[in-house]
């Protein structure tokens, strides 16, 4: 927007959920697991009528 460039966004898109299941001990309590989880926020900006100026501060 300082560079005059019209902006479409942020959009959110899906989260992606990575799950994982692991044992706490190794030997007794094959029972007890301890459950993390990652996720990853996912963002969409639509850049309309770009000039070089505009791209160069992106990148």
């Amino acid at each position: 927007e300082r560079t005059g460039a019209r902006v479409v966004g942020p959009v959110p898109l899906p989260t992606k959920k990575e799950r994982f299941t692991i044992r706490r001990s190794t030997f007794i309590d094959k029972d007890s697991h301890e459950h993390f989880e990652i996720r990853t926020h996912n963002r969409l900006i639509d850049v309309l009528d770009p000039d070089s100026k505009t791209i160069d501060m992106l990148m």
